[in-house]
């Protein structure tokens, strides 16, 4: 995990992929997404990853991504990761990792290469249990007023 309590990310130059990734591939025990745009294949990569050597991994996705040719949502789901599809709100826009309930990977960065070679992007990655909780709360309550994708088909 990164050493300070908050740590930061822009683009450009390019490289929040590769510090996200680096995290999640310190993860042991669990990972939530919440995410708008999810078409980046290192994450993917990294998530599935992640799922195969046994952290519980559950993503919820914007319903953009069922339409979306880009989106790593077959992908990731036929890797056997839970994903679920946020439709309630006009557009799910949060992009958010909450990392082993203590790590929190947050802003206006979408979980693409577009925001990591293209745009002027963010992220802040804030390692404190109580913020991580207070986010993984918010995860909870859209999994609760959502329908899982995987009972849909």
């Amino acid at each position: 995990m990164p050493s300070s309590k908050i740590d930061t990310c822009f683009t450009p130059p390019s490289g929040c992929s590769k510090v996200i990734t680096a995290i999640i591939d310190k993860a042991s025990s669990s990972i939530y997404v919440q995410a708008y745009g999810f078409t980046d294949v290192d994450i993917a990569d990294s998530l599935i990853a992640a799922h195969k050597r046994g952290v519980q991994v559950k993503i919820l996705l914007d319903k953009s991504n069922l339409y979306s040719k880009y989106s790593k949502l077959s992908k990731i789901k036929s890797a056997g990761i839970d994903v679920l599809i946020d439709k309630v709100p006009g557009i799910a826009h949060n992009k958010v990792m909450i990392i082993d309930e203590y790590t929190v990977i947050t802003g206006s960065f979408n979980f693409s290469k577009n925001a990591d070679y293209k745009n002027a992007e963010n992220i802040i990655i804030i390692n404190d249990p109580i913020v991580a909780r207070q986010y993984l709360q918010n995860w909870l309550s859209r999994e609760h007023v959502n329908n899982n994708l995987t009972n849909q088909d």
